[in-house]
């Protein structure tokens, strides 16, 4: 990837956000970047590809890698999903594991931490929920279990949804960053085609509005596209009756 010019002291690096399915990367990487880049959905895996969810400021760019959820995958498309996951993690300057602080630690984060255990890779461990969690002090223990798991890392309690704690969160990732160029040009959101986010927010909204009608397993595939600049909206083909 080309890197532009920046100024000096400029820092800019690349950020897989990783852990087990429905604990919130997607969201996370949402709230940064600041517009909608990958679907959300309280449904597990709903991420698919790996995609980057761009922050640019005067000061860093921080490149977000979205993934599916790590887990016991069984079928072989869930495990290509989670193979997806693990290549993800090569070749970054930090590694962002996010747990769900409103549940116990599960079989699954321990399996992601056992693929972890080994990195050479920084990590920094978010736990996300936190507003779903009452009394705070029950946030505790949890924080000590984190720890524990992963006894290198720094555990920074936030909330995805309720933008709590993410300006602490940036402040930890940076220190991570290398001192670097911008990889993107101001403006530019991710690294996906227009067609390809257009897809995503379809396939949330199907996540939303059915259930057992159609298969989980759903994918759209976005054929064409029409701008229509007086109204500032991008409009799909009629689908036929």
């Amino acid at each position: 990837m080309t890197m532009m010019g920046g100024p000096a002291g400029h820092k800019a690096g690349f950020i897989p956000v990783i852990g087990r399915p429905n604990v919130g990367k997607s969201t996370l990487i949402n709230r940064f970047v600041g517009q909608k880049v990958t679907a959300v959905s309280p449904k597990p895996q709903t991420t698919r590809n790996r995609i980057a969810g761009v922050r640019t400021t005067e000061t860093h760019q921080m490149i977000f890698l979205d993934t599916p959820g790590i887990h016991h995958a069984e079928n072989l498309f869930n495990r290509e999903m989670v193979r997806l996951a693990l290549r993800t993690l090569e070749e970054v300057d930090v590694i962002l594991w996010m747990i769900d602080a409103s549940d116990a630690l599960s079989d699954e984060d321990r399996l992601v931490q056992g693929h972890l255990r080994e990195m050479k890779t920084p990590i920094l461990i978010a736990l996300n929920k936190v507003d779903l969690v009452e009394p705070k002090q029950h946030l505790l223990p949890v924080m000590e279990e984190c720890q524990t798991l992963m006894p290198s890392s720094e555990v920074v309690p936030i909330s995805a949804t309720e933008g709590v704690n993410l300006d602490r969160l940036e402040r930890v990732l940076l220190t991570y960053l290398p001192e670097a160029p911008p990889f993107f040009p101001p403006g530019q959101v991710t690294d996906q085609p227009q067609y390809l986010l257009v897809a995503e927010i379809i396939r949330e909204k199907v996540f939303e509005v059915v259930h057992q009608e159609v298969p989980y397993a759903v994918a759209v595939q976005v054929d064409e596209m029409q701008e229509r600049q007086e109204e500032g909206v991008q409009r799909l083909p009629e689908l036929a009756p």
